[in-house]
């Protein structure tokens, strides 16, 4: 008997967790009006958003119409939004973190390049402009 399991059985397995877990989302009511309607209200309350943004998600169907722009516009993940998907939530909040991340390390590199700057002798900054001046 071979240890191997095919790449199939290891999908479906897979598959299986994820079934499961989307059927007791269900079960649970997580797809609901009312809890869907849950999650956009403490979305744009966490966001500090306009009930402008938001008021469309609001009326008694959601249309995929407004839905799609508002979860491009303010990067939400529609599984979190309209299953209660967890996952998509935990992926959500660390793609978000990561982008805090990288613009705080940019600034911080403006920041550091100014000061930098500042310190350099007024011809060197000359020779420096005119050289990127020619060669960007």
């Amino acid at each position: 008997m071979k240890d191997d399991i095919s790449q199939e059985a290891k999908e479906a397995l897979a598959n299986l967790s994820k079934r499961k877990a989307r059927d007791r989302l269900v079960r649970d009511g997580a797809g609901s009006r009312d809890a869907i309607q849950r999650r956009v209200l403490a979305f744009a309350k966490e966001r500090k958003l306009p009930p402008a943004e938001y008021a469309k998600l609001m009326h008694k169907r959601i249309l995929t119409g407004n839905l799609i722009p508002f979860c491009q516009k303010h990067g939400v993940s529609a599984e979190w939004l309209l299953c209660g998907d967890l996952k998509a939530l935990q992926k959500m909040t660390r793609e978000r973190k990561e982008e805090t991340k990288s613009a705080a390390s940019t600034d911080e590199h403006c920041k550091l390049l100014l000061e930098t700057w500042g310190k350099l002798n007024r011809e060197l900054r000359t020779a420096m402009v005119l050289y990127l001046n020619t060669q960007c």
